[in-house]
C-alpha cells in the first residue's frame, strides 16, 4: 500500500448549462473528502459561465474558457492537462455524486499501485429526476481483452484515473465522433488494472430528445462503433468482431425503420446472418412497429 497522499483534481466541462453546473459543483464540494482543486471548462457557452456560491470553500477552483466550441473531448482533455492532481476525475455538468464517491476511489488507488482506473455504479435518471434504475459495478482487475467486446466500466462521470495514465494514452480522442469514454476505457485497460469502488455513487440524466447533453447522435454512435471495430479489429477474437459488426448493422436498421422499412428490413437480415441475436431483431422490429403506430408510412426510395 503506498504511503504518498494522492492528490484529486476534478475537471467539469459545460456548456450553456449554468444551473445544471452549479449542481454538479455542488455535489464536488460536499464531499466526505475534499477535492484538491476543481477545474471547469467553459467550452463555448454564449454567456461566460460565472460560479456564484452561496458559502465560501477551501477548494481552489479554477473556471477555463473556451472560445468557441471544441467538443467535450477536447474539454476534457483541456482540463485534465491543466490540473495539477495526481488523479483526475470527470463530471458532466448534467450529473452529480453521492458524498462519498471521492474518498471511496481514492482508497483504491492507495491501495494498489497497478490500478490505472476506478470507477463506480450509476443511478439512472429521467429529465425529469426520477430514478429509473441502478447500475452497479461489477468488472474489475486486467479487463483486456474482454473490454473489447462491450463498454464493462459505463460513464465519464464515474471514473477517476491516475494522471500519469492519460499522460501515457493521450486522453481522450477528439477525432472519435462518439463512445470518446469507451476508447479510452480500452487503451487504459491494455496496460492497466481496474477497479470499481463497490458502490453506486454517480446520478446520471438519460439525454432527452431534444437534449444539448455532451455526447453525439444515434448515427454518430454507430459510426463510432465502426471506428472502434476498425481501430481494434486485429485484437478482437474473430466471434466478437462478428458479433459487434452485427450490432453496428442493427442500430442502422433501426434508425432506418423510421423511414423505409424495406431497407430496414434488409439490414437486419445482413446482421442476423453475421451473427443471429434476437434482442437485435427484437430492437428492430420494435422500432418498425413503433414508425407504424406514429402514422409514418415506409419509403421504398434508397
Amino acid at each position: 500500500m503506498s504511503t504518498h497522499v494522492l492528490t484529486c483534481s476534478v475537471v467539469i466541462p459545460t456548456k450553456d448549462r449554468g444551473q445544471l453546473v452549479r449542481r454538479a459543483l455542488s455535489s464536488v464540494l460536499a464531499q466526505s473528502r475534499h477535492a484538491d482543486e476543481v477545474i471547469i471548462v467553459d467550452d463555448g457557452s454564449l454567456e461566460p459561465i460565472s460560479i456564484d456560491l452561496d458559502v465560501s470553500v477551501d477548494v481552489p477552483l479554477r473556471v477555463i474558457r473556451n472560445e468557441s466550441s471544441l467538443g467535450g473531448s477536447a474539454a476534457r482533455n483541456k482540463g485534465w492537462e491543466c490540473a495539477t492532481g495526481d488523479i483526475i476525475m470527470f463530471l458532466d455538468d448534467d450529473d452529480y455524486w453521492d458524498p462519498c464517491k471521492l474518498e471511496a476511489q481514492i482508497g483504491r488507488f492507495c491501495a494498489d499501485a497497478e490500478v490505472g482506473l476506478v470507477y463506480t455504479g450509476r443511478i439512472m435518471h429521467d429529465q425529469n429526476g426520477r430514478e429509473l434504475y441502478r447500475r452497479r459495478p461489477i468488472a474489475r482487475g486486467w479487463l483486456w481483452p474482454s473490454i473489447l467486446e462491450r463498454n464493462l466500466i459505463g460513464t465519464t462521470s464515474g471514473v477517476a484515473v491516475r494522471r500519469s495514465v492519460l499522460v501515457e494514452t493521450g486522453g481522450f480522442d477528439p477525432d472519435m465522433p462518439a463512445l470518446q469514454d469507451f476508447d479510452l476505457w480500452i487503451r487504459i485497460s491494455r496496460s492497466w488494472k481496474v477497479e470499481h469502488d463497490g458502490g453506486v455513487h454517480v446520478h446520471y440524466r438519460m439525454p432527452g430528445l431534444e437534449s444539448n447533453q455532451i455526447g453525439s447522435s444515434a448515427m454518430r454512435t454507430i459510426q463510432a462503433n465502426e471506428r472502434l471495430i476498425e481501430k481494434y479489429s486485429e485484437y478482437m477474437r474473430s466471434g466478437v468482431r462478428r458479433r459487434r459488426r452485427a450490432g453496428v448493422l442493427a442500430r442502422k436498421a433501426s434508425l432506418e425503420a423510421h423511414e423505409d422499412w424495406l431497407k430496414a428490413f434488409g439490414t437486419l437480415l445482413r446482421s442476423i446472418w453475421m451473427w443471429p441475436s434476437p434482442s437485435n431483431a427484437a430492437r428492430v422490429l420494435w422500432n418498425m412497429a413503433r414508425s407504424a403506430s406514429v402514422g409514418r408510412k415506409p419509403d421504398s426510395q434508397d
